[in-house]
């Protein structure tokens, strides 16, 4: 849920306007006015294939091989401490694991804030361009947070309460 969050917003905003940046923007891939037309829309569309392709999804990669291998063969818990027991050893269950874990927890929920912020100022803006009597102002964002926020709630309730039928139907079996 949390690569979504983080992604989804990027890839809707940048997975159209950075191939068009690289492509028509005076910057260092599309400064050669030797390359043809063709070749500039063929290196755009290769460096946002790049950025949004196994550059930007390694890092999640990386983390879920780690807790998958740690958790499964080493019988540890699901935790980002876990990760760094080839490093730490059994200090991971003390304060040092503790501290990875409040790390991690408060860069997790700095990176949702910040993805969720730069998702609703596209959305405010979106808005604005579709309806112009919509202002783009900080009231309208924190109205957009507000139902951002309490459909994500809501899907993750009903997610939940299906999730405890299903339980209690096999519980039947």
């Amino acid at each position: 849920a949390v690569v979504s969050t983080q992604s989804t917003g990027g890839l809707f905003f940048f997975g159209v306007a950075e191939p068009i940046w690289h492509y028509t923007g005076s910057n260092r891939y599309s400064a050669d006015k030797y390359m043809t037309d063709n070749e500039l829309a063929q290196n755009a569309i290769n460096l946002t294939f790049f950025h949004w392709g196994i550059h930007g999804w390694i890092v999640y990669v990386l983390v879920g091989m780690l807790l998958g291998i740690m958790s499964f063969r080493k019988g540890l818990p699901m935790t980002m401490k876990s990760c760094f027991y080839p490093l730490l050893g059994d200090r991971i269950f003390g304060w040092m694991g503790d501290i990875i874990d409040i790390f991690s927890i408060m860069t997790t929920l700095f990176g949702v804030c910040t993805s969720l912020g730069l998702g609703t100022m596209q959305v405010n803006k979106g808005m604005n361009f579709i309806n112009e009597n919509i202002e783009v102002n900080t009231e309208n964002q924190v109205i957009i947070i507000w139902c951002i926020t309490a459909h994500g709630v809501e899907s993750l309730s009903s997610m939940l309460s299906a999730k405890t039928i299903l339980d209690s139907d096999q519980d039947s079996f």
